[in-house]
């Protein structure tokens, strides 16, 4: 029977549903019976639209299926499959076998328990599945570690999409619960573009209890995945291209093919038009959705004529659509073969259809009591979540594809040693053997090291692993891969196919480079823009290969004229003597500060041979600091000038005492934009000293002298480290000093500007705990920065607070958190400042440490920092960036 178009706009403009106006109430009650009914219709759908997309799986790659080509539904369309082809309704046994974990041990259940459950049940897997199923069973991996992109080459695959239906529907109008129950799964076999997949469809099928509106449901469930990661980018795309589209689906898909389908990260897709990463299939779910309008069976066809794996996407569209609708709104063409099978235990499962319908509505009605809800009997009322954003991940973290090539299909043994120049191999291949319990055992080296012993089931076994080998994680370099069977059979036959390989992209320009083989490392970056527009980048150059202290320390500098495109020839303002005892011995820490209003620079830098934190490093014997001025835009210098006992005099009645050693944090020295006295606006800078944190300094005659804002008996960051200043919008300043996990945030509010008189606040940290700027594992300067900007909704100015850190773990992935002040309220206090910031932009994926940033004359941001671009601390690297790069398009 020919499938026939059915519309039900009707239906959905007579839903009292209230989202469609795009806004949720805080509660929603339903009856149980609408309950269930949705719940019903969501195993429904997706058991029709599996069913309905099974015959074009994996035929139509990288293109459409023609309207030529008829997609029919037969009258026992279900009952064939069930009886031939049961494989094909892998996506919802595998959605079961968790479900019966929940069922069994409740819903604290473990991630071990679900783990066991999928690895070691007796039906196939592929791709990012079966890989994580050898990860648990055969190399003994924690959930957590067998889903991730450096133990699975396939951790963006579409698996945990399609396996997380049962999410949002033991979730209904909570997508934050969804996520919650579903994460404990998704990371076991998914990470990063993976894993989102599955969050996005369990947010959808979560809010389609409470709202028809196709659009809100997509645009919501959207925003719990971070902004800067491409599964946003991708769904963005098509929900843009759909506007401007609205009558041409296949004008999307086309723009979809031409900028998202290239494939990295699944081994059998790339450099081919197979694609199975889950980005590219959500796109033709929401495609579904979005064209179909609320049509079961246009959505259902929209979807799967996007081909690829077009049984799974219908699946996940009929799923949603079946919330919607209840089962009792499901057309009868749809649900006649459907019911031939309800009884009928899936196979490798005792569960049918009729068994799944009560089992999620019993954990539902738990779900909802667990998030604040309440279960009557004969009604329930939800506590409507806003979803919240995800923590950001990327599988192949910074990599890109350098290299496919072909290894003739030979065995383990003609093949010999596989040469490669990069940080990641895929070694693609299989092992047969007559034995389909026989596991090979390889010995990998790697560079004349032997690195594992690892297992090679014969690909018979249902714990093989989709490839031969893989490895990440590598110094980005030329290596040399072989394999030493320990086991070798006469029945065992290996076929290498082919490798990939992998390096670091570069991310941004190397202005002064640290090579792999260098003996004299750069530390240490500070960078201005001069009144003319040049750039000025200022770093360390450590003979002694340490800090200020240790030996010699110079301080090195280049000029670009041209916005940081090219950079002149590197130049030496001072060399330290490396002389024991000497002042001169090192000068490092650069600090600078461009005048806006003429060419004069100034550079301030510790210096001497003594260690900040030695104990012998006192008042009497301090650690010295000196300062540069230049009157021409950096043509020119001035000779070193000593200002130690300026800096230490201010303190010496302190409430804490003297000073025994303090510097200035390096980086960017702020300049206001709004305190002016004589010829100069003010200059603010953070001091650290020791045993007493931090304080504040001001200058009113561009460095010539300074003073203590707000006095030396307040301490305003006393377990404070390195620290920056930023002016913030009725010109109090703001102190953001390094922490471990995050920053301390600490606000002077002026009483006499003209004076420096003011006091501060209450010092407060801002880390994970409460959404704050999070740097995990790490203790690490940064820069703290606040520009103008749009909000792109609604057209809002703002002030856009950046502050870079090292996100983590440990001193990896530089990156930029950011958040909008609206108005003075947003300000009202450290604690307010220290939470709930937006989200943030990564910089690098590699090893990287300090940074600072300054806004140039044109708006742009000049974001400098350390990278171990060569696997060696560190290389001083430049990128301009923008404000809507940033935030990813949300500010501009």
């Amino acid at each position: 029977m020919k499938r026939r178009k059915i519309a039900l706009s009707l239906i959905f403009m007579l839903s009292i549903l209230p989202a469609l106006a795009g806004r949720m109430p805080s509660t929603y009650k339903m009856s149980k019976n609408t309950l269930l009914n949705k719940i019903k219709g969501g195993w429904a759908g997706q058991t029709i639209g599996v069913t309905y997309g099974g015959p074009t799986e994996f035929k139509y790659l990288g293109r459409t299926i023609p309207d030529t080509t008829e997609i029919t539904w037969p009258e026992h369309q279900c009952k064939w499959y069930f009886d031939h082809e049961p494989f094909l309704y892998d996506d919802i046994y595998m959605d079961l076998t968790f479900v019966g974990v929940y069922d069994k041990l409740g819903l604290d259940a473990p991630a071990d328990a679900f783990a066991k459950a999928f690895a070691y049940a007796r039906y196939e897997l592929a791709h990012a599945n079966q890989q994580a199923r050898y990860n648990i069973a055969v190399k003994h991996l924690k959930p957590l570690e067998s889903g991730h992109w450096k133990n699975n080459p396939h951790a963006d695959d579409i698996d945990f999409q399609i396996e997380a239906d049962f999410s949002g529907l033991m979730s209904p109008g909570m997508p934050n619960a969804a996520i919650h129950f579903g994460d404990r799964i998704g990371h076991l076999m998914n990470y990063g573009d993976g894993w989102y997949g599955g969050v996005f469809v369990g947010a959808m099928y979560s809010l389609a209890f409470v709202s028809s509106n196709i659009a809100y449901i997509v645009d919501t469930a959207l925003r719990a995945i971070p902004r800067q990661s491409t599964f946003y980018q991708c769904i963005s795309d098509v929900i843009r291209w759909h506007k401007e589209h609205p009558d041409n689906w296949r004008t999307t898909w086309q723009l979809v093919q031409d900028k998202w389908a290239d494939e990295i990260t699944c081994p059998d897709g790339v450099m081919q038009p197979f694609n199975i990463d889950a980005k590219l299939n959500s796109a033709y779910v929401v495609m579904g959705l979005l064209y179909g309008e609320g049509d079961f069976g246009k959505s259902l066809e929209i979807s799967t004529r996007c081909g690829q794996d077009s049984d799974c996407n219908p699946s996940t569209v009929g799923g949603i659509l079946g919330v919607i609708l209840g089962y009792d709104g499901i057309p009868e063409l749809w649900m006649k073969p459907l019911r031939e099978i309800e009884d009928i235990p899936f196979k490798y499962t005792g569960i049918s259809l009729n068994k799944a319908y009560g089992m999620s509505y019993g954990q539902a009605l738990q779900v909802i009591e667990q998030f604040g809800g309440k279960v009557g009997s004969n009604a329930v009322e939800i506590r409507v979540e806003e979803p919240l954003v995800v923590r950001f991940e990327q599988s192949y973290d910074g990599l890109y594809l350098a290299e496919k090539r072909g290894l003739g299909n030979k065995s383990v043994q003609d093949v010999g040693a596989i040469r490669f120049d990069g940080c990641g191999i895929v070694v693609r291949g299989k092992l047969d053997c007559a034995d389909k319990k026989y596991v090979g055992e390889v010995e990998v080296w790697l560079d004349g090291k032997k690195i594992e012993t690892r297992k090679w089931p014969s690909r018979k076994w249902r714990n093989r692993a989709p490839e031969a080998y893989s490895l990440f994680g590598l110094l980005d370099m030329p290596h040399v891969l072989t394999f030493k069977f320990l086991n070798p059979r006469d029945s065992v036959k290996t076929d290498l196919w082919s490798i990939l390989v992998y390096k670091y992209k570069k991310t941004g320009t190397e202005v002064f480079t640290t090579a792999r083989d260098a003996e004299v490392p750069y530390r240490i970056p500070a960078i201005a823009q001069t009144k003319t527009g040049d750039l000025i980048y200022f770093t360390d150059y450590r003979p002694c290969k340490d800090d200020i202290g240790f030996g010699r320390v110079d301080q090195h500098y280049r000029i670009s004229r041209d916005g940081g495109k090219t950079w002149e020839a590197e130049q030496i303002l001072v060399e330290g003597t490396g002389v024991k005892g000497a002042m001169d011995c090192a000068y490092g820490d650069p600090v600078i500060a461009a005048d806006r209003e003429s060419d004069e620079l100034y550079l301030g830098t510790g210096c001497c041979d003594r260690p900040y934190y030695a104990a012998t490093t006192t008042r009497q014997n301090p650690f010295p600091m000196v300062n540069w001025r230049s009157k021409d835009g950096g043509k020119t210098w001035s000779r070193p000038r000593n200002i130690t006992e300026q800096i230490y005099g201010m303190l010496d009645k302190g409430s804490l005492g003297p000073a025994q050693s303090l510097f200035f944090s390096s980086g960017r020295m702020m300049q206001s934009r709004m305190v002016k006295k004589g010829r100069y606006y003010r200059l603010y800078v953070a001091i650290l000293v020791r045993e007493q944190g931090n304080y504040v300094l001001y200058s009113d005659d561009f460095g010539n002298n300074w003073k203590i804002l707000g006095g030396n008996q307040v301490q305003p960051c006393l377990k404070g480290d390195e620290a920056k200043c930023e002016e913030l919008p009725d010109g109090s300043v703001l102190l953001s000093s390094r922490k471990h996990g995050g920053r301390f945030f600490n606000i002077f509010n002026y009483t006499d500007v003209k004076k420096g008189r003011g006091t501060w606040q209450q010092c407060a940290a801002s880390q994970d705990d409460n959404h704050g700027c999070r740097a995990t594992d790490n203790f690490t300067n940064g820069e703290i920065l606040s520009v103008k900007a749009v909000r792109q909704e609604d057209q809002k100015e703002v002030t856009l607070l950046l502050q870079s850190v090292p996100l983590g773990p440990g001193r990896s992935h530089v990156g930029i958190w950011y958040k909008a002040l609206e108005s003075k309220a947003d300000y009202a206090s450290p604690a307010v400042i220290a939470r709930n910031w937006e989200d943030f932009f990564q910089v690098t994926a590699r090893n990287s440490a300090y940074s600072t940033m300054i806004q140039l004359h044109d708006g742009s941001i000049a974001f400098a920092w350390e990278e171990a671009t060569y696997d060696q601390a560190y290389t001083e690297m430049f990128r301009r960036l923008t404000v809507e790069e940033i935030t990813c398009g949300k500010y501009k």
